[in-house]
């Protein structure tokens, strides 16, 4: 058997080279094209809009502006497995020297990191081997073996094609021993591989994957010329991952049954799952819903929710929320959410300003939405001013800063949302500021009266909290509210 003919290659693309474009390319409508990329720079956030325009880049076969439509996705989005493995391959047809070829790592890499894909890892481990070439040097083999153990942690307990990765890896591994064979290998090498095969029909027989059984078959038929294990352990790791297999089967033959994006078949499994109480697998199956269901903002929320209450590891956590508010930028609540993480695991005050600027531009509408925003900005301002004061420590920066992010929210609401309670919610956050933190209550109480005098002159609730504000200063506002407009409501309320 030959090694080279033993290894796995890639399929030579089955269309013509992007640079020479495709026989009917006169009858596409380029102007369709420019008015997308029109849309696009008038919508960045509207998904399906950069979907269509790389597509029709695609087909035009304009390599730079099917460049620029990627990059400019993949700025605001994560990209589906899909669009990247169309990207990777139009790339990689491009690449004439071999040596060029690792200039396609950072775009494999930019893949897995928006989601971790069975069809995504299977193409890398395989553009891993190709790198090796036939020098089969030490470099280039424990390079192919750290990407399939990384793509093995990520999709190897995928239920249905979790099998792919480690059927690669274990053949690779036997053309190796067999290369080493051929070039003279010591029994002790030999029994070292032949181990290390062993291990890898080990773990893959501890996991419920389909087709298990020809893989145990697979594995009691492997003859090992040195290595002399004991079985029992396999033997019973298999039996318990054939008993999960079982329970799982139900929930696999509804997701085949069911018509894509199957989100109420995912829900159900997904619940299956936390029943058991395996967070690597309900994480698993989370991944697997999302990749579609990836603008589902429920399922995202769920998703934060369960890494922040069960997993509790900022490595995992924190990448949960930056693919979660890049795929529903638009959901309020994920962006909230994601500060508070990133307070709670304690990340660089610059990064978490950073993330609720972004979020401040984000485009909401609603008053709701950026009152919902400003507070969670000011809260987190505010307890940071707390806890530089527990540690003794200079807080005048801090200060200006909130009181810098108040102005802008208090200007804004004004400005947009003149009269409504969320405007009035936050002018009273401030009231509250001046008083418990600055110590300003003059200040104070002209806020209030600018408050009634613009916008809240008639709502009674407003004038009883002003009078509250008073009187907590010792002060006898009723004396002087009702010759103010709005001391009628204020009377009939008090009545």
């Amino acid at each position: 058997m030959d090694v080279d003919e033993s290894l796995e290659t890639l399929d030579e693309d089955t269309y013509t080279n992007l640079s020479e474009g495709s026989s009917d390319e006169d009858d596409v409508d380029e102007e369709k094209m420019r008015q997308l990329q029109k849309e696009v720079e008038a919508n960045p956030y509207t998904y399906e809009l950069h979907v269509q325009l790389i597509s029709l880049c695609r087909k035009l076969g304009d390599l730079d502006k099917l460049r620029a439509a990627r990059e400019k996705m993949s700025e605001i989005f994560p990209l589906t497995p899909e669009l990247w493995l169309d990207w990777i391959t139009d790339e990689r047809k491009l690449i004439v020297e071999p040596a060029l070829q690792k200039e396609l790592v950072p775009l494999f890499e930019r893949a897995l990191t928006d989601y971790p894909s069975v069809s995504l890892w299977l193409e890398y481990v395989h553009f891993s081997i190709g790198m090796i070439g036939d020098t089969w040097v030490n470099d280039g083999v424990d390079n192919v073996r750290q990407t399939f153990e990384r793509g093995a942690t990520a999709v190897g307990i995928h239920v249905t094609q979790g099998c792919l990765i480690w059927e690669a890896y274990r053949e690779f591994e036997i053309v190796y021993l067999l290369h080493i064979k051929k070039k003279g290998a010591t029994p002790k090498e030999i029994s070292d591989h032949e181990e290390r095969i062993y291990n890898i029909f080990k773990r893959q027989l501890s996991i419920p994957l389909l087709d298990m059984e020809r893989t145990y078959t697979e594995f009691k038929e492997f003859e090992m010329a040195e290595y002399k294990p004991t079985n029992t352990y396999i033997d019973q790791a298999y039996k318990k991952a054939l008993n999960k297999l079982k329970q799982l089967q139900p929930y696999e033959d509804a997701l085949y049954k069911s018509e894509a994006p199957h989100y109420e078949e995912y829900k159900q499994y997904i619940q299956f799952e936390k029943e058991c109480g395996e967070p690597v697998r309900v994480q698993n199956i989370y991944e697997r819903a999302l990749i579609e269901n990836c603008l589902k903002e429920e399922l995202w929320l769920d998703y934060v929710k369960y890494v922040d209450q069960v997993i509790k590891i900022r490595d995992m956590s924190i990448p949960v929320y930056e693919r979660a508010v890049r795929n529903c930028p638009w959901c309020l609540q994920l962006w909230v959410a994601y500060v508070r993480a990133l307070e709670h695991y304690e990340e660089p005050h610059e990064k978490i300003t950073a993330i609720l600027e972004t979020a401040v531009c984000m485009g909401f509408t609603k008053a709701e939405d950026f009152k919902e925003l400003w507070l969670a900005y000011l809260d987190y301002l505010r307890r940071r001013i707390d806890k530089e004061q527990n540690e003794s420590r200079d807080t005048s920066k801090c200060f200006e800063e909130i009181l810098e992010v108040f102005n802008r929210a208090v200007t804004q609401m004004k400005h947009y949302f003149w009269g409504s309670e969320s405007e009035y919610v936050i002018v009273n956050y401030l009231v509250f500021f001046m008083v418990k933190y600055k110590k300003d209550i003059e200040e104070a109480r002209k806020i209030w009266r600018e408050l009634l005098d613009h916008g809240h002159k008639e709502e009674a609730r407003v004038w009883l909290d002003y009078a509250n504000f008073e009187r907590r200063r010792g002060n006898k506002p009723f004396s002087f509210l009702d010759v103010r407009t709005g001391g009628a409501a204020l009377g009939a309320e008090m009545r």
